[in-house]
């Protein structure tokens, strides 16, 4: 039943988070259009939402259902963003973009169903047992590495080049995609809550490290709102949601 739940929240959450997406592509659809006060609130909605709405929805469901089965759903947004667009945002995909959508989506949806359904609980042994170690450290460098390279690349490309929007998508999805914070957080303080309130106290200032992994989630999620927001306000929303996902 659980399960269910969290299921049933991270597709509620992709709902929003379309929403908030092209939000954030009308905002400067209406600022061309110099219509400022609409841009602004249309801007606000959609930082809200991405930076808020979503994300908290994804939190809860993550302290519900196992991150393998909830983080390929997040790939619904392409689905729900194709069948929107014509009619929210006027943009007419191609075949070629609904032929890949439909692609993006039967692949996330064939990774829910054949991965692992029941997951061990993220105790702070656990958490500190995934990220203090050689492969996690690795994974970190790589990771740097290859933003710094996509934001000196994107310094060199002009304002709305096709290439700066590709590698813009993927640093701004690559760095959302680092869920296992949001996961470890949301599972730490489901799991806290249940033993009381006192223990959840115990648990968030005995050690560390539940405070900096939830620190490191909520500055994945801001870091990536601001980058997607950029790039929705320079790029059409058929193309940068498929390749934020």
């Amino acid at each position: 039943g659980m399960i269910l739940l969290g299921v049933g929240l991270e597709i509620f959450a992709t709902f929003a988070g379309t929403a908030g997406k092209q939000s954030l592509r009308y905002s400067k659809i209406a600022e061309d259009a110099g219509k400022a006060a609409r841009s602004r609130a249309c801007l606000a909605f959609g930082l809200i939402l991405n930076v808020l709405g979503g994300p908290v929805l994804e939190v809860i469901a993550y302290g519900q259902a196992p991150q393998t089965l909830l983080a390929p759903l997040s790939g619904l947004d392409v689905l729900w963003n194709i069948l929107l667009v014509p009619h929210t945002l006027g943009e007419k995909p191609t075949a070629t973009q609904l032929a890949g959508c439909l692609l993006l989506v039967f692949g996330t949806a064939l990774t829910a169903i054949g991965g692992p359904h029941a997951e061990s609980p993220y105790t702070i042994e656990v958490m500190r047992e995934r990220l203090f170690n050689v492969s996690a450290f690795a994974y970190i460098a790589c990771e740097i590495v290859l933003f710094g390279l996509g934001a000196l690349f994107m310094s060199q490309r002009p304002t709305g080049d096709r290439k700066r929007g590709f590698v813009l998508g993927c640093v701004a999805g690559g760095i959302c995609g680092n869920l296992f914070f949001m996961k470890a957080a949301a599972s730490l303080i489901s799991t806290a809550w249940q033993r009381g309130f006192a223990y959840v106290l115990v648990v968030w200032t005995a050690d560390p490290l539940p405070l900096l992994v939830a620190t490191s989630a909520a500055l994945i999620g801001l870091t990536s709102a601001v980058l997607l927001a950029q790039a929705m306000r320079e790029y059409e929303a058929t193309m940068m949601v498929a390749t934020y996902e």
